[in-house]
């Protein structure tokens, strides 16, 4: 099982070279909302001292990156970020973004942001990216940059699972409209509700009388067979209109 502060060690003990670490940081500022990146040479070429420009909110942005390996001091990191800074004035940025795998205390952050004066400013460090690679969407760029296999995900319990719900039948009842489509029932839905209630009472009438009906049929022959009379020859009303009602498929 990897350590949980693998991503931070990996960042600070840096050994990809710089290619790599231009585009790791391209994937960081995709993630801070940075657009239309567009790096200089990843691969090594002349530059005019900037790795890449992007823009932010339609401002054009300049971008350095700066991944050496172990920690460096802070006289060093100021160093490298002053030159970075004038190359990107050379260019009238907007903005700059220092990307680094440095370590920095919140004094040391305010020095360099005392420096960009009234520039915008954006600064990505060792904490910083760390929590944005540890983020379980960025487990693709982490494997990537720095080969950290993501953790499988562990076995949940669903728990007791709730029977199925029978499907209905002609017998059962209508309820009231279900929200199946994501959706609240509306006055339709009630309508269309209602329509087949009042069908499943009159089949459920017909039913009933049409049991009263086959009961007055087999009543003579129950009443011969055990010795009595039968109560009467003639069926119900009711039983005739429903036998006609049924047979004509009204």
């Amino acid at each position: 099982m990897t350590r949980w502060d693998e991503t931070w060690h990996r960042l600070l003990e840096w050994t990809h070279g710089h290619s790599q670490a231009e585009r790791l940081a391209i994937q960081l500022l995709y993630h801070e909302g940075f657009q239309n990146i567009d790096p200089s040479h990843p691969l090594g070429g002349k530059d005019n001292g900037r790795d890449g420009t992007c823009t932010k909110e339609g401002e054009p942005w300049c971008y350095a990156v700066y991944f050496p390996r172990g920690q460096q001091t802070f006289t060093t990191i100021k160093r490298k970020f002053v030159e970075d800074l004038k190359a990107a004035a050379k260019h009238d940025a907007g903005g700059f973004a220092f990307i680094t795998n440095q370590e920095l205390m919140l004094a040391e952050r305010s020095q360099l942001k005392t420096l960009c004066g009234d520039a915008r400013f954006e600064l990505c460090h060792l904490e910083r990216a760390t929590a944005i690679l540890d983020r379980p969407f960025m487990a693709g760029v982490r494997q990537q940059f720095l080969d950290i296999e993501p953790e499988p995900v562990p076995y949940m319990d669903p728990g007791p699972q709730l029977p199925e719900r029978p499907a209905p039948n002609d017998h059962e009842m209508p309820r009231y409209p279900e929200c199946t489509s994501g959706r609240f029932p509306t006055s339709a839905d009630f309508a269309a509700r209602d329509a087949r209630h009042e069908a499943w009472t009159r089949d459920n009438a017909k039913r009933s009388t049409l049991g009263s009906h086959c009961a007055w049929q087999l009543d003579p022959i129950l009443r011969s067979a055990s010795g009595e009379r039968a109560a009467s020859s003639t069926p119900p009303q009711d039983s005739q209109a429903a036998v006609t009602v049924l047979r004509s498929g009204r």
